[in-house]
């Protein structure tokens, strides 16, 4: 009696799983497919539009990767540096110059393999090897005063056309 107890629990409980897996089956199929964001669409706001052209200019005048472009105590560039070094290369392939990296210990073995990383990466992204100059340091460009910056931060910041029209 005791066998055939055990034996019926078995069969009951593999055929009470058995309706749950059809109704899985079924359930997937009856799934619509969901429709997909126009990512064409440009939604963000328009101060982060303005942020990235300000990001790009910076770059095209200190045209510098530096520590935390990296993982830490690591030569892998990071998805930060990834970017940054994808803008580099286009203004390098476009314009010219030198990439430089602003690192805090310019002669170790880390430093070495950074570099030996940047000029790989440029090469696969298709920078010819005699355009991609590197150098360690930064670079010796003049900056801005901060009273030019201040004005070209009042003429160009975000104005919402909702308080234009309330005026």
């Amino acid at each position: 009696m005791k066998r055939y107890t055990k034996s019926l629990t078995i069969v009951l409980f593999s055929m009470s799983l058995m309706p749950g897996f059809w109704g899985c089956a079924q359930n997937k199929a009856n799934i619509e497919p969901q429709p997909q964001p126009n990512l064409s669409e440009d939604c963000r706001h328009p101060a982060e539009k303005q942020a990235d052209v300000m990001v790009l200019n910076a770059e095209l005048s200190d045209m510098t990767l530096s520590d935390v472009h990296f993982l830490p105590n690591r030569a892998i560039l990071n998805s930060t540096g990834t970017q940054r070094l994808n803008h580099l290369a286009w203004i390098v392939e476009k314009y010219g110059g030198k990439i430089f990296l602003d690192v805090k210990k310019p002669k170790s073995k880390l430093t070495r393999q950074r570099i030996r990383t940047v000029k790989l990466y440029l090469t696969k992204w298709g920078l010819p090897r005699n355009k991609i100059r590197i150098a360690v340091g930064l670079p010796q460009t003049e900056g801005m005063r901060a009273d030019e910056a201040i004005k070209i931060y009042d003429d160009t910041r975000y104005k919402s056309e909702s308080k234009s029209s309330h005026k």
